[in-house]
């Protein structure tokens, strides 16, 4: 999914109070505004998030829960991007075999995002067979392409004010209460 970067420029105010304490005060405080604001798009996200009427299952008998995707939703810091100076959180959705025990595998949310083709199997329609078989019948007329029901996006767009609002309510209680 397509990364969305925040950039402020220009806050002197704020560099001269955190010039005061030391580094690793300083990289705390950022590191918990910049969270802030992060986990408020990640709430709007989960809210925003479709769920299924009734819980469906996948291949080898794994049953898909409704609400799974909302519950994946996350916010979390890139510990290999942050640098001194430079916080990365990403809001991103858990998936793969570790999550699949935890119940939070939700490998599907690019497809509810941006969309996907559909190929049937085969069953009344009579289209079936292998994998093979169903991709390229993605090119015949049975293909249908299933429309997204954007979630990711919508919640960026709606809550970034509140997430910089957010970001810089959290930057004051911290550093009133580091003494800055």
């Amino acid at each position: 999914m397509p990364d969305i970067t925040m950039r402020w420029e220009g806050l002197t105010e704020l560099k001269t109070r955190l010039a005061m304490l030391n580094e690793d005060v300083q990289r705390n405080i950022v590191r918990a505004a910049v969270g802030a604001a992060a986990r408020e798009i990640a709430k709007e996200a989960r809210l925003r998030a479709p769920r299924a009427e009734a819980a469906h299952w996948r291949a080898k008998g794994k049953k898909v829960s409704p609400g799974t995707l909302a519950r994946a939703i996350a916010a979390g810091r890139s510990r290999s991007e942050s640098q001194p100076g430079r916080e990365i959180w990403r809001v991103f959705v858990r998936h793969g075999k570790k999550e699949q025990a935890r119940g939070l595998d939700a490998f599907y949310a690019g497809w509810v995002e941006f969309g996907h083709y559909y190929v049937p199997s085969g069953g009344k329609s009579g289209i079936g067979g292998s994998l093979r078989q169903r991709r390229k019948l993605r090119s015949l007329s049975s293909a249908r392409f299933v429309p997204g029901r954007p979630f990711l996006r919508p919640a960026f767009e709606s809550k970034k004010e509140a997430a910089v609002q957010a970001m810089v309510d959290r930057l004051k209680q911290r550093l009133d209460k580091a003494g800055a």
